[in-house]
């Protein structure tokens, strides 16, 4: 790897990782309409063109393993290039999703879509468990 080429790391390799038990952090560095479409459920977008303000304060450790990940992870394409700028502003663990979200995928990973996913699947979870009420709208108005 040189100051210009981020490390690589394939979609086994990410899955290993994020069962380790240690920090990392997954950024989807593509704008916010394909996140919102597909991405990985614990990944943040960070779009490439925001990575500069906002990576400090997603980022404030700059020894966090981080992953940046976009469509396919082609050499000089989006991931690579937002891997970069982030090594040249400090943080020291950064790596590029090898194939990207298109390699992860034909892995046979599951990919998500919407925004707030996390909460969205613990709120349901909470619902399911828990047999949480409901009330019709009409009843609620009615009230």
């Amino acid at each position: 790897m040189t100051a210009t080429t981020p490390a690589r790391i394939d979609p086994s390799a990410l899955r290993e990782r994020l069962g380790d038990g240690a920090e990392i952090a997954l950024v989807d560095v593509r704008d916010g309409s394909p996140f919102a479409r597909r991405h990985l459920l614990t990944a943040s977008s960070l779009p490439l063109a925001q990575i500069e303000l906002r990576a400090p304060v997603l980022l404030p450790r700059r020894d966090v393993r981080v992953v940046a990940m976009d469509d396919d992870g082609a050499p000089g394409g989006v991931a690579e290039r937002a891997a970069a700028l982030l090594a040249r502003h400090g943080w020291t663990d950064v790596s590029v999703l090898a194939g990207g979200l298109a390699a992860w995928e034909a892995a046979g990973h599951e990919v998500f879509s919407g925004t707030n996913v996390p909460s969205k699947a613990f709120g349901e979870h909470v619902e399911h468990a828990f047999d949480t009420p409901r009330i019709e709208p009409g009843e609620l108005d009615r009230w």
